[in-house]
């Protein structure tokens, strides 16, 4: 098994692909394959594996059966309905758009940033709203945590 405790069945590589599943079909056949190597030495799937699995057919098992192998597929992510999820994240989209050593303007940044992450320029800028949205979040998040820390020290200063 790979990375897998007995304690908590936990399989990275299974976790990664059945997330990314309707990102790209290559995940989703990454994720296919994992399961088979699992089911050919008659060890029980993973349960992230096991409910990606039980989902998809599920789901397709309650369509007519002239529609069931379309769903099975598209459920599975080995067909995209109509265009598939971006597996990029937005926050590290935003990040690199909003890193000046990026480009000297905004408009370098989002045509670098695409590039680099090998989408349009029209996806960078529709994940940057929602990238810069999760930035901002963290950030007062972060600033929340500091303030309690300091309210926790100013409480109870360390002795000497």
């Amino acid at each position: 098994m790979r990375n897998h405790s007995d304690i908590f069945p936990f399989d990275v590589a299974a976790f990664e692909a059945t997330s990314k599943a309707h990102t790209t079909a290559r995940t989703a056949a990454d994720a296919l394959q994992i399961a088979a190597e699992y089911l050919r030495r008659r060890e029980p799937l993973p349960p992230i594996l096991g409910d990606y699995l039980a989902d998809a057919f599920e789901t397709a098992a309650a369509k007519p059966l002239d529609n069931q192998g379309a769903v099975l597929l598209r459920e599975l992510g080995m067909k995209a309905e109509n265009r598939r999820p971006s597996h990029i994240i937005p926050f590290d989209v935003a990040l690199f758009v909003d890193n000046k050593n990026n480009g000297k303007s905004e408009r370098q940044r989002i045509i670098a940033a695409a590039k680099k992450f090998d989408v349009s320029e029209t996806t960078v800028r529709r994940l940057l709203t929602t990238g810069r949205q999760d930035v901002e979040e963290e950030a007062r998040e972060q600033a929340l945590f500091n303030i309690e820390e300091m309210e926790k020290i100013a409480k109870n200063p360390p002795s000497k």
